[in-house]
């Protein structure tokens, strides 16, 4: 029996910062300095296999969406990673 391969990519997640869940303010501070910059997608949210950690973050549907962004956010000396 043939095996059938998934060809769909997962999201790709674009990650702005990971914080200690006390520090939400810094996050909000930093989604909003995203959000000055044009980057209205990215949330602040639990961060995934992490507890007592949230992180801001944006999905993307492919590599090359996400690598954009990241060029798009280095234009504005903002760093951000996969």
């Amino acid at each position: 029996m043939a095996e059938v391969k998934n060809t769909k990519e997962a999201p790709i997640r674009v990650i702005a910062g990971t914080f200690p869940a006390a520090c939400g303010d810094y996050a909000k501070k930093l989604k909003d300095r995203l959000e000055e910059a044009g980057m209205k997608d990215f949330k602040v949210e639990p961060a995934k296999d992490m507890p007592g950690y949230i992180m801001v973050s944006a999905e993307r549907g492919s590599r090359a969406e996400a690598e954009q962004l990241i060029e798009q956010a280095a234009a504005k000396k903002i760093r951000l990673s996969m």
